[in-house]
């Protein structure tokens, strides 16, 4: 018997069961229909799953009865990156959470390996920076932190400014310093994802499932350049395999408009953090540890 996907256009006639990625990669419309959940509808589902005691205790079988201690709680709304900074992506996430009723989490995989090759963990690194006049965006500065060539391949948790301050607790200080305590919003989850494989096709899943019932995922999945690999060769295989497997899909809600999701803007940062970076790269600077304040991407 063939299961086919609920509450999706009939033109499309996805098969969970042998699903064709090819084919929800080969357009935006296809793929967002299929993998987002429009805000409200997702609101009134989660709910509705919160509420199904079976449906939790098929959950708490499915991730083996190891579902992170901020997850067991629910009521959580969910941006996931590496690592958390205060850039503009994360600044609309949180004013949307603001109008939920659920408490925002900031995800991270610190054991992450850092790569420049990757757009978000090259712009902890290299930061942009946007200048502003009586509210008008009038150009932006961009200030590097890190050695690249020395970051190249090491965990994010080893990863060293210029200054020889952690990139983490540089990140994690703007982030405080733009929402206080923001420390008890963040989640290490390296240590829980290694327990679930060791390929990313074996976390993805185990990350994707806590999604099904114990919280909402904002994100922004591109089709562009090597992302493409990513999104139809480990993305999509995850999703599926959970929704198959649980009955129900993930719980996914666009972050960024997706007509713009791509613009480099989102992973920018307001002006105000920049005294805080110029503080620290003066620092460095004077002490003979740093090259010149002004760089480009």
């Amino acid at each position: 018997m063939k299961m086919s996907v609920p509450c999706l256009p009939m033109r499309m006639n996805v098969d969970l069961l042998s699903p064709n990625f090819d084919y929800l990669v080969s357009d935006s419309k296809i793929f967002e229909d299929f993998v987002y959940t429009p805000m409200p509808e997702a609101l009134n589902e989660y709910h509705r799953r919160w509420n199904n005691r079976e449906l939790e205790v098929k959950i708490s079988e499915y991730l083996e009865r190891d579902i992170p201690h901020p997850f067991v709680r629910g009521h959580r709304v969910v941006l996931d990156r590496q690592l958390c900074s205060p850039n503009f992506e994360l600044l609309h996430f949180v004013r949307m959470t603001r109008l939920l009723d659920f408490d925002p989490m900031f995800l991270e995989y610190l054991d992450d390996k850092f790569t420049s090759n990757n757009p978000i963990k090259h712009a902890l690194g290299k930061m942009k920076f946007q200048q502003e006049e009586r509210g008008n965006v009038v150009g932006c500065v961009k200030r590097t932190i890190i050695n690249f060539n020395s970051s190249s391949g090491k965990k994010i948790n080893e990863v060293q400014t210029v200054w020889g301050e952690s990139l983490i607790d540089f990140h994690h200080k703007l982030l405080n310093s733009e929402f206080a305590n923001s420390k008890k919003n963040l989640y290490d989850a390296s240590a829980w994802l290694k327990k679930g494989g060791g390929t990313a096709k074996d976390y993805y899943i185990k990350n994707t499932a806590l999604f099904v019932r114990n919280g909402i995922l904002f994100e922004n999945y591109s089709l562009q350049g090597c992302e493409l690999d990513f999104v139809r060769d480990i993305f999509l295989p995850s999703f599926v395999e959970v929704w198959k497997n649980t009955g129900n899909k993930p719980l996914i809600v666009a972050l960024l408009p997706t007509e713009s999701q791509n613009d480099k803007y989102w992973l920018s940062y307001p002006q105000k953090h920049l005294e805080i970076t110029d503080s620290s790269l003066m620092g460095a600077h004077l002490s003979g540890m740093s090259h010149p304040l002004a760089s480009s991407f």
